[in-house]
């Protein structure tokens, strides 16, 4: 990847908008491994133990955050990409000097 693009704000902000889901994933995926290892920095086990949920309540409510989370990342991840797309066409060669269509013929 190009350095400019990785340092550009709306690609740290996509990778930001992806971090959330991605960990809280890893939680489920490494629950029982975590819990074996008493790691207490694993979101369904904290659910656990401070909400006083048992196992199956926990899994389920970090799985609605996944996907809740997903969601609204999605749609945010979305507006920016469209609105870059927006904002860059204008600016990019590749439409310079297009012009629209006229709406009558021309006069013969």
């Amino acid at each position: 990847m190009p350095g400019e693009l990785f340092h550009q704000p709306e690609y740290r902000r996509l990778c930001t908008l992806a971090r959330e889901p991605a960990i809280l994933s890893n939680d489920v995926a490494s629950l029982e491994k975590e819990e074996v290892r008493t790691d207490t920095f694993n979101s369904i086990l904290l659910l656990q133990q401070e909400e006083n949920l048992d196992r199956s309540a926990a899994v389920e409510t970090v799985a609605a955050l996944i996907r809740r989370e997903a969601a609204l990342r999605g749609a945010e991840a979305f507006h920016l990409w469209f609105g870059g797309f927006y904002d860059w066409q204008p600016n990019t060669p590749r439409y310079a000097g297009h012009q629209t269509p006229p709406t009558e013929p021309a006069p013969a």
